[in-house]
């Protein structure tokens, strides 16, 4: 397993209306030629971080490469911890995306989400 990618997100009914971020993925960039490497991933999920009060990165674990393993929490509003969604009222959805190397789809397509939840 080369590294883990998960999405981690509890969604309240009204999201707030935040600016449009305007990132692409290395798949989409590429008109899917290629598929993103961990570090454009990061890049990636940074950037949507950076940009967003409704998501959060958390380091979960280390892979045997010693790369962090990180879940992305879209929350609004936000919650201090994933291990606080346990309490939380509202929907919860788990995403896990590319435990298998080569499994390429489901890293690019939670990137768009991440990006469309952020979005909207």
């Amino acid at each position: 397993m080369k590294y883990t990618f998960t999405l981690f997100f509890a969604i309240c009914i009204s999201l707030s209306s935040i600016a449009q971020i305007n990132i692409q993925t290395t798949a989409e960039s590429s008109n899917y030629t290629k598929t993103s490497t961990y570090e454009e991933m990061r890049d990636f999920v940074k950037k949507l971080d950076d940009s967003s009060d409704i998501l959060r990165i958390e380091k979960i674990a280390e892979s045997t490469e010693g790369r962090d393993i990180i879940t992305l929490i879209v929350a609004n509003p936000m919650i201090n911890s994933y291990k606080d969604a346990i309490n939380d009222k509202r929907v919860i959805v788990y995403i896990q995306a590319n435990i298998h190397a080569g499994e390429v789809e489901g890293k690019e397509s939670t990137q768009m989400l991440a990006r469309h939840l952020v979005n909207n």
